[in-house]
C-alpha cells in the first residue's frame, strides 16, 4: 500500500492527489507512483505536500525519495 512517510495517509485520504488524479483519469495511487518526485518505488512511500514541508523539504543532487 502507498503511504506518506510523514503522516502515514493514503493518496486516496490527500484531497489535491484525488483532485490531480481525477483530471488525469487514474486513480490516487497510481498519479503518486508516476509524478510524485519523492515516491520510493522499493518501498510504496512518499512524501504529501504538507510532510514534505514540514521534513525541511530535503532534496539531494540527484533526487530525494521517501
Amino acid at each position: 500500500m502507498i503511504s506518506c512517510v510523514g503522516c502515514q495517509r493514503t493518496p486516496e485520504q490527500i484531497p489535491i492527489y484525488v483532485m490531480l488524479a481525477v483530471e488525469d483519469g487514474v486513480e490516487p495511487d497510481v498519479w503518486v507512483s508516476y509524478n510524485d518526485g519523492t515516491y520510493n518505488t522499493e518501498t510504496g512511500r512518499f512524501a504529501c505536500d504538507e510532510c514534505y514541508i514540514d521534513m525541511g523539504q530535503p532534496g539531494l543532487e540527484e533526487g530525494w525519495t521517501a
